[in-house]
């Protein structure tokens, strides 16, 4: 991903779109005032990616956090990473994907989340439970009307048609639908 020191506080207006893996870096005790849309990894071709904030974000009412979930697995799925705190409150959360079920942390911010929470979340084709920690926010899918099936290499070999190497457990066939990760 790329680098976009600003090194002081800015604020990505509401018809703004921040999109794209990388880091946003507004210095420390800096805050990115998100009122627009930040989509991590939708730029590129990978459809996931993590999106890393040096400083602090601030979510306000008319922001969106918009996340592709296409696996549990590592890359599969976007993230944000912040240095300093977030605030969420007033925003809303979007989910889309293909990822069945999982946890999926889609935010960090070691100085913590202040026990704010999004005001809504758009889950899509997701059943999902959101946990809210100190310093992370996790979502618990248990369902997605939309799931693929990804290669999860549970049988640790590289035999395509070894059921166990599948995340449902069965070998693909020409009508499932199959996601594989970038890594």
């Amino acid at each position: 991903g790329s680098s976009f020191n600003r090194g002081v506080s800015f604020t990505n207006e509401a018809t703004g779109a921040l999109t794209g893996a990388g880091t946003i870096s507004v210095g420390a005790g800096n805050t990115l005032t998100n009122k627009g849309a930040i989509s991590p990894g939708v730029a590129g071709g990978d459809t996931t990616g993590t999106l890393t904030i040096t400083g602090n974000l601030a979510m306000s009412s008319t922001a969106s956090l918009n996340m592709d979930l296409n696996s549990p697995l590592a890359g599969d799925y976007d993230a944000v990473s912040v240095s300093g705190t977030a605030s969420l409150t007033g925003a809303t959360l979007n989910l889309s994907g293909g990822a069945g079920p999982g946890a999926f942390v889609l935010l960090t911010a070691n100085g913590g989340l202040g026990g704010t929470t999004f005001t809504s979340i758009n889950t899509g084709t997701f059943a999902q439970t959101p946990t809210y920690a100190t310093n992370t926010l996790s979502i618990g899918v248990s369902s997605n009307s939309n799931a693929s099936i990804y290669w999860d290499r549970g049988a640790n070999t590289n035999n395509w048609e070894d059921a166990a190497n599948w995340s449902n457990d069965l070998v693909p066939t020409s009508a499932s639908t199959l996601y594989v990760g970038s890594g």
